[in-house]
Order: structure tokens, then C-alpha cells, then sequence
């Protein structure tokens, strides 16, 4: 592994295979939660703005200021 081209040594050698797939399966489920919760985000600010017309979505943008 390196970082900004300095050789680093990898963090969990000699930690077995079984702690590598633990941190790799929480790992995606940290990641597809991230992605849920910003589509979920997303989706409301657009539900506000169509359906409720309550200008949500214009507070957000930095042109409405």
C-alpha cells in the first residue's frame, strides 16, 4: 500500500481472513447506508418542491439567498 507515493505497511497483517471479510461486509453496509439516506434525502427535498410547493427546495439552493 502507499499514500502520496510513501510506502505504508498494510494495517491488519497476520489478522486472518475471517477479520478481513468482517471489515469488508461492514464496510458496504456503511457505504449502501450512506447511499440510501442521501437518495432518501434527495426525494424529499424533490417531494417538497413538486407535491407541497412549500419552496423547501429553493431555501437550499445558494441562488435563493
Amino acid at each position: 500500500m502507499s499514500f502520496f507515493g510513501v510506502l505504508i505497511p498494510p494495517p491488519f497483517t497476520g489478522s486472518g481472513q475471517e477479520v478481513a471479510h468482517q471489515l469488508q461486509d461492514i464496510h458496504n453496509w456503511v457505504g449502501w447506508t450512506i447511499i440510501i439516506l442521501a437518495t432518501g434525502h434527495a426525494l424529499a427535498a424533490l417531494y417538497h418542491h413538486y407535491f407541497l410547493h412549500d419552496r423547501v427546495l429553493g431555501r437550499m439552493l445558494p441562488a435563493a439567498r
